[in-house]
């Protein structure tokens, strides 16, 4: 199999993590000596529980499913999330076509091939250089929680090494810790304080514990050097903040990365391989057991400290975000992010692959548009399908690591952001914000091209609605004062819209767009109303506030339902029309509207669980969409297969009015909004709405409306709708 044919994955989370980062230089050094490319796949949060932005960015994982691939790596330890671990055992169980191994330690369910250090080996040694070292016999340890196994294969190793010395068990110099600076800092206050009898030695089954015991030594103002010696485990890179310096232990990950790729190459070429042995770690010396640091170690640890200091600065003060909101185009927006490439530590090439229609609220196409940023590379855009990695790949002569991470704003799902490594390196802690802004930017150039987002922020002031435009509660309260001072008015009407969306309005989201949609609608009809003042009092809630006695709440209901039906179905709003003294406080006002609709929604909601009410809610749409067209009760009735009584009845139960006044007012508002759309005559009206005689309209007409159509027309008039 030749070199641009052999693609190695590797699955994993918290890839800027010490642990991670040791594997995937192992991976990366073996893949590049085997002559192949490693494609990593990777989260940039990693949350213990799910959300709808962690589903989102975790559609990573779908990569997986590429044919391209040659054998798949899973870091098994970092996937912390039961629902991802179930959501990545899925997809897994879908490639049995390709070698699959799980490298750090089993997870429940997944019955693969797994390989691991040994954590019980590694405490036996750390044990064994106490007693045979130092001499040290009366030796503790602190462990993690005893419900996980990872702590009481701790306490084996720590067990045999004791046996080896000739020195009993003791299970009282065996303390349960929590893994955290705080077991660390509890215990070493006890030995402080005599609670508990001060050993001779404490080995910690991690380092954070052991930090917290120097800090509180240190906080004392207790040379713990003088007292005991302290061991840690797992080699946190924070061991330079704490003194006396950490005498620790480093398991060798590098090396159990290094065996992953030889045990599937082996497995590639149907080959058999030796028995897997775990890989021996190395002491890592400090003072705290009495050996001493080797200045070199200490040299590299501090420059390796100061080099991420130093990315971290850059970071914090880079002009990287606003540079990024201010892109208004695809071309300038790659430009920016290449020009702070730089942040990225070690990195050769950073590639953006957009799907071709990322800019939509789900994108559909499988395509990506690819374009590096590299300020020296060539910048051509390019075709890839998400599942021909080795398009990808094969661009590059030479062996390379590839990470994928996912471009996600919310649950908006962008594409990925490809980044490449020529030797065997890993993503940092910088790579988390560097990632986060670029999606940032990302749905600020989307936002710059989306009429809903424009319309949605035209103003910003508390007076006025950020969607519409439109006055906000905060607005209507002071214009209500101001028309009431000025105006004289001897009453008010009022009408309250509400759109009855069935869900929060959550901006960005998959139900945004049509709930948006219909806001607007309803904001529109509000705003055709001249003479008054209308606003949005609340999420789905507008009102309208006329200071006359002489366009009545039914006529200003009639007239707004006769424009909402031409664009929203009828049990998508509803109407609330009263009329008001001039002297009403505006708060009142506002919660006898309010109430009056949740009473009139609460009702309806209700409706909507009767027996036939879908099969009803169909044809009235159909009767309000067609209202020239005849219906007779009878023959629905049969079409429908009920007797007409029993229509008629269950009818009225879902909509509060019988069918045949349902057919008269759908007839209604239709002439309502020709005659307020339209220079049409009465008659003319009444032939467009069915009717055979222009007596016969005007009285069912003025039976709905409140008055006969010609008055109707000249106080809409009048009032400028």
């Amino acid at each position: 199999m030749s070199r641009k044919e052999m693609l190695i994955g590797v699955i994993g989370t918290e890839m800027q993590s010490m642990e991670q980062q040791r594997i995937l230089s192992g991976i990366i050094e073996q893949a590049q000596l085997e002559h192949a490319d490693t494609a990593v796949f990777c989260n940039v949060f990693n949350l213990p529980e799910g959300g709808r932005a962690v589903s989102c960015e975790n559609r990573i994982y779908d990569l997986v499913l590429s044919q391209d691939l040659n054998a798949l790596i899973v870091l098994s330890e970092s996937f912390v999330n039961p629902v991802l671990r179930r959501n990545i055992l899925s997809l897994l169980l879908q490639r049995p076509d390709i070698p699959l191994l799980l490298t750090g330690s089993e997870l429940p369910g997944f019955d693969f091939p797994c390989i691991g250090t040994s954590d019980a080996n590694d405490i036996e040694e750390i044990t064994d250089h106490l007693i045979g070292t130092h001499c040290l016999r009366d030796i503790a340890l602190l462990t993690g929680p005893l419900t996980l196994d990872v702590s009481r294969t701790r306490i084996e190793g720590y067990r045999r090494a004791l046996e080896h010395g000739g020195i009993p068990f003791d299970e009282s110099k065996v303390y349960e810790g929590d893994f955290w600076y705080t077991s660390g800092d509890r215990l070493a206050k006890e030995f402080l304080s005599g609670e508990k009898p001060m050993p001779e030695a404490l080995v910690c089954a991690n380092d954070y514990m052991a930090f917290g015991v120097l800090d509180a030594f240190e906080n004392a103002g207790i040379n713990i050097m003088e007292r005991m010696a302290l061991t840690g485990y797992e080699f946190i890179s924070e061991r330079n903040l704490h003194t006396p310096l950490l005498t620790t232990y480093q398991r060798n990950r590098a090396e159990l990365g290094r065996r992953a790729v030889q045990i599937l190459m082996q497995k590639l070429r149907g080959e058999t391989g030796a028995p897997f042995e775990p890989p021996r770690g190395r002491l890592i010396h400090g003072v705290t057991c009495g050996c001493g640091i080797s200045r070199i170690r200490q040299h590299e640890e501090l420059a390796a400290a100061r080099m991420t200091r130093q990315y971290a600065e850059w970071n914090l003060k880079s002009d990287m975000d606003r540079m990024l909101t201010e892109c208004r185009d695809m071309e300038a927006f790659a430009a920016a992010v290449g020009e702070f490439m730089f942040l990225m530590h070690g990195v050769c090439d950073i590639l953006l692959c957009l799907f071709e229609d990322w800019f939509r609220q789900e994108p559909a196409s499988d395509v990506l548009l690819c374009r590096s940023v590299n300020p020296w590379a060539d910048h051509t855009v390019f075709q890839l399908n998400k599942e021909k990695l080795s398009r990808l790949t094969g661009r590059e002569q030479k062996n390379c690591a590839w990470f994928w991470l996912p471009l996600c704003f919310g649950e908006r799902f962008f594409g990925y952001c490809v980044l490449r490594y020529d030797e065997p390196n890993s993503i940092d802690d910088i790579c988390r914000s560097w990632m986060k802004s670029v999606a940032n930017g990302l749905e600020f150039l989307r936002l710059k091209s989306d009429v809903q987002y424009l319309l949605q922020c035209r103003v910003l002031s508390g007076a006025y609605d950020s969607m519409t435009g439109m006055f906000s509660k905060e607005g209507l309260t002071n214009a209500f004062h101001l028309m009431r001072n000025t105006e004289g008015a001897e009453g008010i009407s009022a009408l309250l819209l509400r759109c009855m969306t069935d869900r929060g309005v959550l901006y960005g989201s998959e139900d945004a767009k049509p709930v948006v949609r219909e806001l607007l609608s309803a904001a529109k009809v509000i705003q055709q109303f001249q003479g008054g003042i209308c606003g949005r009092l609340s999420e789905n809630d507008f009102l309208l506030l006329m200071p006359s006695v002489s366009i009545t709440p039914q006529m200003m209901r009639t007239a707004a339902e006769s424009e909402l039906i031409r664009s929203l179905p009828a049990d998508r709003f509803l109407c609330i029309g009263e009329q008001f003294p001039a002297d009403i406080i505006p708060e009142s006002l506002f919660q006898t509207l309010t109430a009056a609709a949740d009473a009139e929604q609460a009702k309806r909601y209700e409706c909507r669980r009767l027996p036939h009410y879908v099969d009803f809610a169909e044809l009235r749409s159909d009767v309000f969409r067609n209202p020239a067209k005849p219906h007779n009760a009878g023959e629905t009735a049969a079409a429908l297969g009920f007797h007409p009584d029993y229509f008629n009845r269950k009818y009225k139960e879902c909509f509060g009015i019988s069918f045949h006044q349902d057919c008269i007012y759908s007839r209604v508002l239709y002439a309502v909004h020709l005659l307020m759309r339209t220079g049409l005559t009465l008659s003319e009206t009444a032939e467009c709405c069915g009717y055979t005689e222009s007596k016969y309209f005007i009285r069912q007409f003025a039976a709905v409306a409140g008055c006969p159509p010609k008055t109707f027309r000249q106080i809409l008039t009048d009032f400028g709708k």
